[in-house]
């Protein structure tokens, strides 16, 4: 009877092939920030917060240096503007970071913390967007850009609203198509 060798590519790895212990792994994003985090409990959203703010914060500090041989108006508007509005970067990352840890925790209810955790994102990023609209219209004297920022801020509830039934239906058709799936 022959020895057969097989590859990692078709399954085992050959004699002599080292595998590399975090191909386990493999395809699936994120598995070691959660199999670091969710351990941690209720914890694990305020190292994962606290690390996201240090990255703020440098982020910030290199922007400082780097304008420090650029002189440009709008960078240091863009630092004084996340410097002013930090605790609100700290209250979505912490809101963020819990909804997904209760997510991932209680399975399966935790699916329907996703709509809200989603519109959620997407009202801070729009946020963010007429911030910098109002921004950028104001240094450059566009008024189009400027009203564009002002409409996005003044619709902000609306954004959350249409995010949140967008994934209110997501999830309803989601679980429509598990029970065609599965009977």
């Amino acid at each position: 009877m022959a020895h057969k060798e097989t590859s990692s590519a078709g399954g085992n790895p050959a004699k002599g092939e080292w595998k590399h212990p975090a191909a386990a792994f493999a395809g699936q994003a994120g598995r070691q920030w959660n199999l670091w985090f969710l351990p941690l409990g209720l914890i694990g959203p305020i190292i994962g917060t606290a690390v996201w703010m240090a990255m703020i914060v440098i982020g910030l500090w290199i922007l400082k240096i780097m304008n420090m041989a650029l002189q440009s108006a709008l960078v240091t508007m863009l630092v004084g503007a996340v410097l002013n509005n930090l605790q609100w970067f700290l209250a979505f990352s912490l809101a963020i970071g819990y909804l997904d840890f209760f997510s991932r925790r209680f399975q399966p209810a935790g699916i329907y913390l996703f709509p809200f955790s989603n519109a959620l994102g997407a009202t801070f990023s729009a946020w963010i967007v007429a911030w910098i609209f109002r921004a950028i219209g104001t240094m450059a004297g566009v008024s189009i850009l400027f009203d564009i920022g002002m409409a996005l801020r003044a619709n902000l509830l609306i954004v959350f609203a249409v995010f949140l039934v967008l994934g209110a239906l997501a999830i309803d058709a989601h679980m429509k198509s598990r029970r065609d799936w599965h009977g």
